[in-house]
């Protein structure tokens, strides 16, 4: 694993659980899936897919991470943040073959201006 990386929740690298995909829908609307999908495959869970297919926006997660490193390591990542995204099926076809996004410029300019310094500190430690 690179050294830059976090590994989180073992191999898969989930960050959230079974079931999340039930966040922000109505509640009968999560009722009605769970029990048409147990009445087909008793004992079995419900895979977060049906739950995505019944949803009519998109839906955004934020995790806050603690983070916690073995021994006394004075130089421990602070929290980090994990963001979860999850967009239903849908047809524009139709309409657009387009998606239009509006992009925060003052902190997309921040975010590159940070990944250049990044690289310009890496490139001089190699010129010893």
């Amino acid at each position: 694993m690179d050294e830059n990386s976090v590994l989180v929740s073992g191999r898969s690298a989930r960050v959230a659980s079974r079931g999340i995909e039930r966040e922000g829908l109505p509640p009968e609307v999560i009722a009605t899936v769970g029990e048409r999908y147990k009445r087909e495959n008793p004992g079995k869970s419900v895979p977060d897919r049906l739950y995505r297919d019944e949803r009519a926006r998109p839906l955004l997660l934020v995790h806050i991470i603690e983070a916690k490193t073995e021994g006394d390591d004075r130089n421990a990542p602070e929290d980090l943040i994990a963001l979860g995204l999850s967009f239903p099926t849908f047809n524009d076809a139709d309409v657009a073959k387009r998606v239009c996004y509006r992009v925060n410029l003052v902190e997309w300019k921040a975010i590159v201006e940070n990944e250049v310094d990044e690289e310009v500190e890496e490139t001089g430690d190699d010129e010893s």
